[in-house]
């Protein structure tokens, strides 16, 4: 059994930096690598985690985004050995809080602790999910330049959204990309957050986003929705936790009709079902609703693929909490292989804030997927 690290120095602060020399201590040099520095986690993989008979335990140290850069390579890959696990260091950590390694950073003295319960964790398999977003005046699968060069990655392992929700997260990094020295509190970026949020709830009605009037064609699984014109933001959820501990798919407790559709039925969210849950809001404040008094979103749909056909030639999108401006064309999820992961120390299967398993075992769950047609997003790494 190998344990190996990946430790975003620019996440948490100083926090970053001291995490590296903490594990670099605790695992050796060679089983450490500042992902920030190499540009990315193909340089630890190639060498300390290609031997497809040795089971890798990954430490992912940072945020969601830094979660999602290494799931990705994994995915890529298909390193089947290999299981995640996350010390959380960015601002929301819902990879963090859904798989049970709490809400933010634990501190160093508790990483020790950590470390040892990786003996005893579980391993789980989580699904994630192909994004490919074209522009309408590139034929080239990619995710805006900008994007890329500010962290985003063509995989979906927390939720993909567009609308109100993604116009607060893109504004907010823009900021940040400015002056980055200034955002590296997790309490500072909450309150940044807010305010760039109250602004947004404060413009007049008729200059909010509405997602509808982004949309062309809209449909999952192969049928058409049809988005009520009310609605601000549109999400696409993997996991439960989402928007720094918020649940906005909530329990079903079974079978239930969706929200706007007689038709369609929807049911609880498990992570490893081959499903996503397509979620609406009809505006940030139902979100703070949502947050506080634990309701729910609009339930839409659940389902295995997605298309989107935009006709507006700028929509705020945002992947993992890294945003970009989409210029219209089209969006599409399509499932990739699962990613290992494991189960954290305050993981509870009668939380409604913790990732929940499919209790029906499925024969298909180690098996790769194989898209029948498929474009892999340009990176910059």
């Amino acid at each position: 059994m190998t344990t190996i690290a990946f430790v975003n120095t620019a996440s948490g602060g100083n926090e970053g930096q001291r995490v590296l020399d903490h594990l670099k201590h605790e695992l050796g040099d060679e089983n450490v690598f500042d992902i920030k520095e190499d540009k990315g986690p193909d340089r630890g993989l190639e060498t300390r985690a290609s031997d497809p008979t040795q089971d890798t335990r990954v430490i992912v140290a940072g945020g969601d985004g830094t979660f999602s850069w290494v799931a990705n390579a994994v995915e890529k890959r298909n390193l089947s050995h290999c299981r995640l696990t996350v010390i959380p260091l960015g601002s929301g950590n819902d990879m963090s809080r859904a798989l049970g390694w709490g809400k933010k950073f634990p501190g160093l003295s508790n990483i020790s602790h950590q470390l040892e319960w990786l003996n005893v964790a579980k391993p789980r398999k989580l699904d994630v999910w192909r994004l490919t977003a074209k522009h309408s005046t590139s034929s080239t699968a990619l995710v805006d330049d900008d994007g890329i060069a500010h962290g985003a990655r063509p995989l979906v392992c927390n939720y993909l959204s567009l609308g109100a929700d993604a116009y607060v997260e893109l504004r907010f990094n823009q900021l940040r990309w400015d002056n980055p020295a200034k955002y590296k509190s997790r309490l500072g970026n909450f309150k940044a957050h807010f305010l760039v949020g109250s602004k947004y709830m404060c413009i007049p009605q008729a200059e909010k986003i509405h997602v509808a009037d982004h949309i062309q064609e809209f449909n999952v699984d192969g049928k058409e929705i049809t988005i009520p014109d009310s609605l601000q933001a549109l999400i696409f959820l993997n996991i439960p936790s989402y928007g720094a501990g918020t649940q906005p798919w909530g329990r079903l407790r079974g079978q239930k009709r969706a929200d706007i559709s007689r038709e369609r039925t929807v049911e609880d969210m498990y992570v490893d079902d081959r499903k996503f849950e397509v979620i609406g809001l009809y505006s940030l404040s139902q979100f703070g609703r949502i947050k506080i008094l634990g309701t729910h979103g609009v339930r839409i749909a659940q389902g295995q693929r997605m298309t989107l056909k935009l006709k507006s030639e700028s929509t705020p999108f945002q992947v993992d909490g890294e945003p970009w401006e989409q210029r219209g064309g089209t969006v599409s999820l399509e499932p990739g292989n699962r990613i290992g992961v494991l189960e954290g120390p305050i993981w509870r299967s009668s939380s409604r804030k913790n990732a929940k398993f499919d209790p029906v075992p499925r024969a298909s769950i180690d098996k790769p997927f194989v898209p029948s047609t498929h474009q892999t997003p340009e990176s910059s790494e």
